[in-house]
């Protein structure tokens, strides 16, 4: 004769009932936590600096102070950026700040010798281009110091253009 050494428990059921509920309602409030990313709102634009396009430089998206949104950004590439809905933007109002590069100098071999210990920047894989000094040619109150602001609407995209007198 067998005997059946397995515990039976009458609460099996309702375990695995109050587990599949659990996971019911996490999934049912993820979307309302803001975590998600693809609840943005697709951003996009021309930005001009000086009635000329923004050739290299980068746009950001800032919650204002009384926003619940995330910050979002996108560089600049002949005047024109695009972030997407996914990681954009939720609706909300935003300061915007632009940035726009040019290049000024190559960095001196003691100014690379001192960033790079010494080493030859390209045994560290370090392109030629990027020992470029820049500088940011917008203005501050558009950038650091930005005064622009925007109200994002609930939609899949949103078109806005920058003109930086």
């Amino acid at each position: 004769m067998a005997i059946d050494v397995r515990k039976k428990h009458p609460n099996d059921l309702s375990v695995i009932m109050r587990i599949a509920l659990g996971l019911v309602v996490c999934l049912a409030l993820a979307p309302a936590s803001g975590c998600g990313g693809g609840d943005g709102v697709g951003v996009s634009g021309e930005v001009t600096y000086q009635g000329q396009p923004v050739d290299d430089g980068m746009i950001q998206f800032i919650p204002a102070a009384d926003s619940l949104g995330r910050s979002a950004g996108a560089p600049i590439v002949a005047g024109k950026y695009s972030v997407s809905r996914n990681g954009g933007p939720p609706p909300g109002t935003y300061r915007v700040e632009v940035s726009a590069f040019r290049d000024v100098r190559t960095q001196t071999e003691q100014e690379i010798g001192g960033a790079m210990f010494g080493r030859d920047p390209s045994e560290l894989g370090i392109a030629p281009e990027s020992l470029t000094i820049r500088e940011n040619v917008i203005p501050e109150g558009y950038n650091t110091s930005s005064k622009l602001s925007v109200t994002i609407p609930d939609e899949r995209s949103f078109r806005y253009d920058v003109e930086i007198p």
